[in-house]
């Protein structure tokens, strides 16, 4: 039996963006031999991903020197500073709506990285009132990352297939976020072509865990799967 695999935007990311927790088991499920699909939603969105991941992270640093311009800051409580921006900066979008349209763990686990990688030019931003050393190093991985991406998505021919709502509306009727929608549509679309068994594979665990409720819909040959399925 043949293993044809769609790749979720996710698999990709892993590879380009800097410290990602997933790069050692998508490098490992990537050095394997499978024939694997993209499609260009997901060429798109791994892009769009990058690049709103850089906007969110400008989005810290101008909210990190307004604090520093607002705050007296003692150099010996620093992660006191820290804790308090952070917490801030995520509380103001309360439990509703974040920025990107991104979800709620994928966005708070961001903004945790994102002073985790920078603390100690956080430090130095909110001593000096001066965020052009973390503004850039923030545009400077965002360029990396995306000509990573280009190298990676050079080795894949990018597929664009027809938008199937209805199968779109009902994985959303399942909770399926629906850029997840989206591309799970593309990988039944992908079925419907070749008449073959389809993994979809993703690190997604809100995707992973309705792995019933999502076969139900697109039919019993379109498989989501983890990578490490395959390793």
């Amino acid at each position: 039996m043949d293993n044809l695999h769609f790749l979720d935007t996710n698999i990709i990311l892993a590879m380009v963006l800097p410290n990602d927790n997933s790069f050692e088991e998508s490098e490992l499920y990537l050095s394997k031999n499978y024939q694997r699909h993209i499609s260009n939603t997901a060429c798109l969105e791994s892009k769009e991903k990058i690049e709103s991941i850089r906007r969110i992270s400008l989005k810290i640093v101008d909210f990190i020197k307004e604090y520093s311009l607002n705050n007296s800051i003692n150099p010996l409580n620093m992660q006191r500073h820290h804790r308090t921006i952070k917490n801030n900066f995520i509380s103001q979008y309360g439990d509703n709506k974040y920025p990107e349209n991104m979800k709620r763990n994928r966005f708070i686990n961001l903004i945790s990285e994102f002073f985790r990688m920078h603390e100690t030019e956080i430090d130095d931003l909110l001593l000096r009132h001066d965020d052009t050393d973390l503004s850039n190093t923030i545009k400077s991985t965002s360029r990396k990352s995306l000509d990573k991406l280009t190298r990676i998505l050079n080795k894949y021919y990018c597929i664009t297939f027809i938008e199937n709502a209805n199968k779109i509306d009902q994985l959303n009727s399942i909770k399926i976020h629906n850029p997840d929608a989206q591309l799970l549509d593309e990988s039944y679309c992908l079925q419907i072509s070749l008449n073959k068994i389809i993994y979809f594979i993703t690190f997604d665990k809100d995707i992973l865990e309705k792995y019933d409720l999502i076969q139900q819909v697109l039919n019993q040959h379109v498989h989501v799967t983890h990578p490490n399925y395959f390793n």
